[in-house]
């Protein structure tokens, strides 16, 4: 048997596939909150306005806080404060937060890789380096772009052979398909290595 066909059969990376599977989860439900945050706010603004004649612009210039109770809510103790504008802007699909999720999301799947591939190779009794996904190493570049360069493309980018998306320079920003494409792509990789 060779070694192609006990990576397919070590229970690691079926744990690993699993983990993925939980990632994408967590992806979908947190942007499916987002969606429903954002129709919140809208409605409830739009409540307040026509109760209060007030504008919808005018109330997305006032301020939207969290604190940890009400007690808390002198202006020194929130935990965090913007503008209801900047926080629709952010809870938006094209917002600051599809952004921070699926760039944490990609961290997170690429550190629980780097743990199960050494356990792999160990179980292998064969080098780390020797197991290798192309799919995996564009997502390490992309990792090293989000962390070592502030979620903007390094010159890394050029070397991916399939997440070909973003450049030297510019912003990682992975939507929702490329996503769920990064996840197919990782599953069908390790699942049918053979």
């Amino acid at each position: 048997m060779g070694k192609e066909s006990l990576i397919k059969e070590e229970k690691e990376v079926l744990e690993f596939l699993q983990i993925v599977d939980e990632i994408y989860g967590f992806y979908r439900d947190t942007i499916s909150a987002f969606q429903e945050f954002l129709k919140s706010m809208i409605n409830a603004q739009k409540f307040v306005s026509e109760k209060t004649n007030l504008p919808v612009d005018v109330l997305d210039e006032l301020a939207f806080n969290y604190a940890k109770d009400d007690k808390e809510m002198d202006k020194n103790n929130f935990q965090y404060s913007c503008t209801q504008s900047e926080l629709k802007k952010r809870i938006n699909k094209d917002g600051e937060n599809y952004k921070t999720i699926a760039n944490l999301c990609i961290v997170l799947i690429f550190q629980y890789w780097d743990y199960y591939r050494k356990k792999i190779a160990k179980q292998l009794n064969i080098e780390e380096n020797e197991i290798k996904f192309d799919i995996m190493g564009d997502i390490r570049y992309l990792r090293n772009s989000i962390l070592k360069h502030k979620g903007t493309g390094n010159h890394e980018m050029k070397k991916c052979k399939i997440l070909k998306w973003f450049k030297e320079g510019e912003e990682i920003n992975i939507n929702p398909e490329q996503f769920e494409k990064i996840i197919r792509i990782i599953k069908k990789s390790l699942s049918d290595f053979s």
